[in-house]
């Protein structure tokens, strides 16, 4: 499941394979995949932090494919069908977002160094009513962060420069979701499941086309 092209150990080797990709480009756009609570939104505020290059964070849980509510009707009414497929598709997470629009977004950024979404998520709502605007510098070459779970299949992961799969150990994943549940067992333990039944077979089938491992000296291998 480990295949990725290349495994950097350190942030440092990750600064300068970036840096180096878009030494002689205008703009590239770089993919960070993996389980939820594997570090992917640490590591680009770490990246962001010691960079010279000019680094633009795409948050891809902006773009969801449903409001919260009626995501929530939409797997009532799967489960109320009894179609397993109709189940499957509902609450599979992958099928949250919008992916067509996070690659609207990619192109918008690399063709025009501007991108603007208006029925963004509104993490305090759950409604897509938000505003949500990238832009990039004028003038210097300029790296973006797509920061999202699921951006290793088609067509998303063709519309990237570069995917990079942070491996955390699946067990660290587990703690850090359990911890942002804030003690709602029933929550966390109907996304584990989730997890378990959706998020682990896709990253065990498509994970050998990330270019890049990223797998901290310090962290054991998790190979997702």
């Amino acid at each position: 499941m480990c295949a990725a092209k290349t495994t950097i150990r350190t942030i440092d080797e990750l600064r300068q394979r970036l840096e180096s990709e878009a030494a002689n480009k205008s703009v590239i756009i770089a993919g960070i995949c993996g389980l939820a609570g594997a570090g992917k939104t640490t590591l680009c505020r770490q990246l962001t932090a010691i960079s010279g290059f000019n680094i633009v964070h795409l948050s891809c849980d902006r773009f969801s494919s449903h409001s919260y509510a009626d995501r929530q009707a939409s797997i009532e009414s799967a489960y109320a069908s009894g179609i397993t497929e109709h189940i499957a598709f509902a609450e599979n997470p992958q099928n949250w977002y919008a992916h067509d629009d996070i690659v609207t977004a990619i192109h918008g950024l690399r063709a025009n160094g501007y991108y603007s979404y208006n029925r963004a998520w509104n993490g305090k709502t759950g409604d897509l009513d938000g505003h949500y605007n990238i832009a990039l510098s004028e003038n210097t070459p300029s790296i973006v962060l797509c920061d999202g779970i699921y951006l290793l299949h088609e067509p998303v992961r063709t519309a990237l420069d570069l995917t990079i799969l942070v491996d955390a150990p699946v067990e660290v994943t587990v703690q850090r979701g359990h911890k942002r549940s804030n003690g709602n067992t029933d929550h966390f333990m109907s996304m584990e499941r989730l997890r378990q039944a959706y998020t682990m077979p896709y990253f065990e089938a498509l994970s050998g086309h990330a270019d890049i491992l990223f797998q901290p000296e310090s962290a054991p291998s998790g190979c997702v």
